[in-house]
């Protein structure tokens, strides 16, 4: 659902409506992706719409790699932010006498952070080289564990094409990811 905004010009409510209309499912996903709750998600992508329409004048085309990476940038840090305040809020053990509530300490040490991060920003970056119509398929099936088919469904496309955008995006990622990991990525064929 398209949120209610307003807006000073036709030009701008139309560039706004353009970029929801392109954005708003691949939003979807990599705030899920991040959350790995519907609820959040949606909560998430619609934050980050409203600040989308904030800035709106940070973007020039909707349809190029710039504005795409300025919106997931956005995605990202109002996912991330709600992450972090849904874990402030997790209750997870009650201690009957005191009635104290305490927040679970899941989180992987420093280094293991920082390995995950490391690779997660390398890959990422690689994945933003390519074309939006070869991230979002790629994206769909390997970050959110969706079947081609669903890919199909959700993308509006055939599943043969889906297939090869797949097969496409994974053959141009090889070679940059094992020029920038070296080692690490060159087991990432499949």
């Amino acid at each position: 659902m398209l949120p209610i905004m307003v807006f000073d010009t036709p030009e701008q409510k139309s560039k706004f409506e353009e970029a929801y209309l392109k954005y708003n499912k691949m939003g979807f996903y990599y705030a899920r992706e991040i959350l790995h709750d519907d609820a959040l998600a949606e909560d998430a992508l619609h934050d980050a719409f409203l600040s989308l329409a904030r800035n709106l004048d940070k973007i020039g085309e909707i349809d190029c790699n710039k504005s795409f990476n300025y919106f997931v940038t956005i995605v990202k840090n109002t996912a991330i932010s709600a992450l972090r305040k849904h874990k402030r809020a997790q209750v997870v053990e009650i201690d009957d006498e005191d009635t104290l509530f305490q927040l679970e300490d899941s989180a992987p040490g420093p280094e293991e952070t920082v390995l995950r991060q490391d690779s997660y920003e390398a890959l990422l970056a690689a994945i933003r080289t390519l074309k939006p119509e070869y991230q979002a398929p790629l994206l769909l099936k390997y970050a959110n564990g969706y079947t081609e088919a669903e890919i199909a469904k959700a993308l509006g496309m055939t599943v043969s094409n889906v297939s090869v955008r797949i097969h496409r995006a994974k053959q141009k990622l090889i070679p940059m990811l094992r020029e920038k990991g070296g080692a690490g990525f060159a087991q990432t064929t499949e």
